[in-house]
């Protein structure tokens, strides 16, 4: 893993059931790691994190709907030896509904 890394796949998700509806999310996500930086999470100061960026496109098709795209950026600060420090989510959501934000970071640890 280094600065620049980059890598991608995709797929697609189909939920059948009983009822006549053919909902489906096609989901295409590429990744790279776009910088070193110190992080701060409850856990302690963690200096050389690596940022990833994860860029997530979501279609999903509904039949009663119609196609309700999605972008869905995900940022994640690993570092190695530990794991992952924090990870911030923002999903933009099209009108009616209410966009949102999920934000996690490392509480506590123990190396072993």
């Amino acid at each position: 893993m280094g600065v620049g890394a980059e890598g991608g796949e995709g797929g697609s998700l189909c939920k059948k059931n009983s009822f006549p509806i053919d909902d489906t999310i096609d989901i295409t996500i590429a990744a790279s790691v776009d910088s070193q930086e110190d992080v701060v999470v409850t856990a302690g100061t963690f200096a050389d994190c690596y940022k990833i960026i994860y860029n997530s496109i979501m279609v999903v098709h509904l039949s009663s709907w119609g196609d309700f795209p999605l972008v869905l950026p995900i940022y994640v600060w690993f570092k190695p030896g530990v794991g992952r420090m924090k990870m911030y989510i923002q999903v933009d959501l099209p009108d009616p509904f209410e966009d949102i934000e999920y934000l996690a970071e490392l509480k506590s640890y123990i190396l072993t």
